[in-house]
Formats: C-alpha cells, sequence, structure tokens
C-alpha cells in the first residue's frame, strides 16, 4: 500500500537541517585503502512518530480510515530528521573514518586491521541505537565499493558502470521531454566530462520554451559525442591540500570550462573535477579578454573550498594572451572591480597552457625579457612575472577601492611629511621593498594605502561613523578599513 503525503507538505514548517553534499562526502576518503558500504534496513520507517502527532500521517483507503506510527516517506522533513538521526549516531566517527548520507553509510581506512576495528565500532554504534542494516546490501572489507552512484577504489573515484551502458544504449529522444530525461541522467556525472555544456549545448538550446524540435545533425553529434565521452571518462582523483593545485580553464563564445588536477606520487597530472556551464546572455557580449576572466573567477567561485588558503600557489593555465590585457588596463568597470575582489582572496599565477600555440609564447616572451620585473599600473588587476607568468596585482584593491573625497586624500599626503615611516620611504625607496609610492603621492603597503600616525583618528572616525556603515562593531569596521588601509597596531586602534 503506498500513500501519497504530497498534500500534508504545505503544512509541514520546513526543517533548516541540511543533507551532506555528495562531492563533499567523497573529498573525505583521501588516501583510504579498505572500504565498507551499509545500507540500513527501514530508513524512515525507523523513526518513530511523535506521540499525539500521528494524525498528520492519516490517509483513507476503502479498507478504513489509517495513520502512520513511524515516519513515512514523502513528509517534507523526513530527509532532514532521518539524516540528523545517522549523524547523531555516527557523531564520533563522522569525517574521520565514516560518512552517511540517509540510509547510505561508508566506512574507509588506510589499513586492513585499523578498518576491521572501524567497522566494529559502527556496528556497535548502530546496534546500541536498535538500527538494523540489510545484509544483502552491504559490502565488507572491499577495495573498490558502489556508494552513492560512484564507484570508489584505492586510486579515486569512477562512474557507475551500470550508468555508463545505461547511457550507451540510450535511444534517441524523440520529443523535448526525452531530451530532458537524458540530460537529466547525464547531468549527475557532468563533473567527469570535460567541456559538458559546450558538448551539450546543442541538446540544452532544443529544451527552451517555444522552440520547434527537430533532431538535425548538431543535435545527433552532441548526443553521440557525449556517449563517447562517458565510455573515456578518467577516474578523478580525491582532492589532497597537501599538494600542488593545478587550474586549466578556457571560454569559447558560449561556454566556459574548466577542470581541477593534482600530481600524483610519480608527479603525472590527475583530474579532481571538471566543470562547465553556457554564459548567461548578457556573458556573451562579453569581450574575450572578459570571457577568459569571467572562467577563472568561475573555477574559484566553484571550487572556493579547495582553492581558498592553498598550501601553494595555484597555478592557472589559460590562454595567456587574451588576459594581457588586465596587466595594462588602468580603468576597471563594476564587474571587474567585483572580479577583482574575488580574485584577492587566493594566491595563483597564471601561465600560459602548455603545447598552446608557439607565437603565442614567442609573443609573450618579448614582453617581459626586457626587464626583470613588470610594473603594473595600479588599475590593472595582473601583473606580469619576470617568467612570464601573471599573478594578482595588490595594487589593485586600492586603485578600485578609491578615495572618494578629494579632500581626505590631500589631507593623507599631508600627514606623510611628519610621519618618520613616510618620510625615510619616500627618501630610500629600494629599502621598503613591500611600499609603493603612486604618481599622487600616496603611499601603498601590499596594495593597501598607508596612513600617517596623525590622520588615523580620521579614517577610524569616519569608517565607524559614516552612514553607509553605521555603527557596525569592531569586527565589522576592522574589516572595512583593512580592505583599503594600512597602519601599524590597527586592531588596537579599532578597538580603543
Amino acid at each position: 500500500m503506498c500513500g501519497l503525503q504530497t498534500a500534508k507538505r504545505n503544512h509541514d514548517k520546513e526543517s533548516v537541517y541540511a543533507l551532506p553534499l555528495i562531492s563533499e562526502l567523497h573529498d573525505r576518503i583521501r588516501g583510504a585503502e579498505w572500504f565498507t558500504t551499509l545500507d540500513l534496513r527501514g530508513a524512515y520507517n525507523l523513526v518513530r512518530m511523535k506521540e499525539g502527532e500521528e494524525w498528520k500521517t492519516a490517509f483513507r483507503t476503502r479498507y478504513g480510515h489509517y495513520e502512520y506510527l513511524v515516519m513515512p516517506f514523502g513528509l517534507t522533513n523526513a530527509p532532514a530528521t532521518f539524516q540528523a538521526l545517522v549523524n547523531d549516531v555516527l557523531r564520533e566517527f563522522l569525517d574521520i573514518f565514516a560518512v552517511a548520507y540517509l540510509d547510505d553509510i561508508l566506512i574507509y581506512s588506510k589499513t586492513e586491521e585499523e578498518h576491521k576495528s572501524h567497522v566494529k565500532q559502527v556496528l556497535r554504534a548502530l546496534k546500541k541505537a536498535h538500527l538494523l542494516v540489510k545484509l544483502e546490501k552491504c559490502e565488507f572489507h572491499k577495495k573498490k565499493v558502489k556508494f552513492l552512484g560512484y564507484i570508489l577504489t584505492t586510486s579515486g573515484i569512477q562512474m557507475d558502470e551500470s550508468k555508463v551502458k545505461a547511457v550507451q544504449d540510450w535511444p534517441q529522444p524523440k520529443n523535448v521531454k526525452e531530451i530532458q530525461s537524458f540530460l537529466g541522467f547525464a547531468n549527475f556525472y557532468r563533473r567527469f566530462i570535460e567541456g559538458y555544456s559546450k558538448i551539450t549545448a546543442p541538446l540544452t538550446s532544443m529544451t527552451k520554451k517555444d522552440q520547434p524540435f527537430h533532431w538535425g545533425i548538431e543535435a545527433e553529434s552532441s548526443f553521440q559525442e557525449l556517449k563517447r565521452r562517458f565510455t573515456s571518462a578518467p577516474i578523478l582523483a580525491t582532492f589532497d591540500p597537501e599538494r600542488q593545485i593545478v587550474l586549466e580553464t578556457d571560454a569559447s563564445d558560449y561556454a566556459i570550462g574548466m577542470c581541477i588536477s593534482q600530481p600524483d606520487d610519480e608527479g603525472r597530472l590527475r583530474p579532481v573535477a571538471f566543470y562547465s556551464r553556457k554564459m548567461i546572455p548578457a556573458e556573451l557580449n562579453y569581450e574575450i579578454h572578459d570571457k577568459e576572466l569571467l572562467a577563472i573567477v568561475t573555477a574559484f567561485d566553484e571550487w572556493r573550498v579547495y582553492l581558498e588558503g592553498s598550501k601553494y600557489p595555484v597555478k592557472v593555465y589559460t590562454d595567456h594572451k587574451n588576459l594581457l590585457y588586465f596587466t595594462t588596463t588602468k580603468e576597471l568597470n563594476r564587474r571587474q572591480v567585483r572580479w577583482s575582489e574575488t580574485l584577492s582572496r587566493y594566491n595563483f599565477e597564471i601561465s600560459y597552457r602548455k603545447g598552446n600555440d608557439n607565437a603565442k609564447a614567442d609573443a609573450l616572451s618579448r614582453r617581459v625579457d626586457h626587464s626583470k620585473d613588470t610594473k603594473a599600473p595600479p588599475g590593472s588587476i595582473l601583473r606580469l612575472n619576470p617568467d612570464g607568468s601573471m599573478r594578482y596585482n595588490d595594487s589593485v584593491l586600492a586603485a578600485t577601492f578609491t578615495i572618494s573625497d578629494q579632500d581626505q586624500e590631500r589631507q593623507l599626503i599631508r600627514a606623510y611629511q611628519k610621519d618618520r615611516l613616510a618620510r625615510e620611504i619616500k627618501k630610500k625607496p629600494e629599502n621598503y621593498p613591500a611600499f609603493e609610492i603612486q604618481d599622487s603621492g600616496l603611499i601603498l603597503y601590499k596594495g593597501l594605502v598607508y596612513v600617517a600616525n596623525s590622520a588615523k583618528d580620521t579614517i577610524l572616525r569616519r569608517y565607524h561613523e559614516e552612514m553607509p556603515a553605521g555603527h557596525q562593531g569592531i569586527d565589522k569596521t576592522l574589516e572595512r578599513i583593512s580592505r583599503l588601509y594600512y597602519f601599524p597596531q590597527m586592531n588596537k586602534s579599532v578597538r580603543e
């Protein structure tokens, strides 16, 4: 008997308890050699309905009127409630040697002996909570297991063979609904497919509203190419924060694509994930250099949890020639300013892609072999390194977060006259490589405006009291000031 709970969903207050991200669960197994998967028996029915609330699950049939004593499938908060239960039971093991997604549990370990101990600990915890497993759906002490639609191995993550076969056997779609069904199925594995959005563009364009259905050469080519990519998809490596990170990005006329990779123990570059998407209508009108930078910014946003605070500078390979624009531009539009803010959080270096047309590398080398370092204009997002690669230009923050009050700017410059450090910097700038003197007379410290001691109270009052900021408190005021300005003992001064 099956009861439809849809009508009751609108009356439930939705729980804010979040389900884990499947991609995040995969990141936990780095270095694991042994795996065990468990499937809980009964799932949602293991949770007792609160006494007196059973009537909310009531349903009627021709045999009579019934209500559930245990939590049924279909309730708004059923997944969140069950996830909370499993997390509570396995709390001391989660993300150490076990992960759980609803009724699916994965135990992972580096050695066989360690693994046996881990499995026993999890089973004891389940027994104590009166949770049972389906023995026929469990796999114990394996080097290769199926978990949440993926195959986990000692060398990485790969597609489920049965899902790959399903794609291979998929018949040609006959209407828009069948195209949507195919793309919905394939989309689950898009992280394995390089340039997924570009490949599927002819198919996705056919799903637009009021678009007449016509299966032409482009659609067939896209359909077959995606099938081919499924059979040749790589085994994805598990992300390791201790290894070098490599990003490869690309922008076409209508899509952006990217890949995050890391070297293995033998130095071979292995993909961790692929990502791509179609450009929105506004992005289609961007200049090519903006499209290239859009791809980089999107990559950093998509994989922020991997890239922010990386141990080594992230190596970015892209179309270097187009990005040279951002080493010379002095004025940024609002969009580019936003991108600049995003990139300022990361430590990265951009280089031309290996194997690209030699003319690009030659043109680049001619730009950089005349000097030891190329000084970028303060307003440029990127600056050239002596080897021809590019990095974030620290000075851009001071140029984009401009001082709107010209009187205040002049006041800051006048204050330098009585400031000992400012006078020494102007007298012998070579002794202070972290500082830079702009044409206007402002002194920058690592891209931030240096404030003389006699002028810092003016800055403090402005940021704490001005209307846009309001009285935001110590931490918020400190964060806002440190975006643009620098002066010694800033933290202490703000708190006082």
